[in-house]
């Protein structure tokens, strides 16, 4: 599972196509990975001892793990997003 919160996968292959096709040294997805560097790049010490605490808070280690990929072709249901993501778009 992504942690929350999972970002448009429309935005996302933007994003990469552009990064393909435009010579960039860093590129950050969404607000909240923004905000992450940000934080990360004022506050490096921080942001260490932060980050182990509030990664049990994103996961759920007892959910088990879907099963199969889309890696190369797509899900036999279709579905763009898992059904356990915490926030939808739309």
């Amino acid at each position: 599972m992504i942690p929350p919160p999972p970002y448009d996968p429309d935005l996302v292959a933007d994003a990469i196509l552009y990064s393909a096709t435009h010579v960039v040294r860093d590129w950050t997805i969404g607000g909240m990975g923004r905000a992450q560097v940000l934080f990360a790049s004022h506050f490096p010490a921080l942001f260490e001892w932060l980050a182990p605490l509030v990664v049990p808070f994103l996961s759920k280690p007892g959910q088990r793990k879907t099963p199969g990929d889309n890696l190369d072709a797509p899900a036999h249901d279709g579905d763009e997003r898992s059904p356990d993501e915490l926030w939808h778009p739309g």
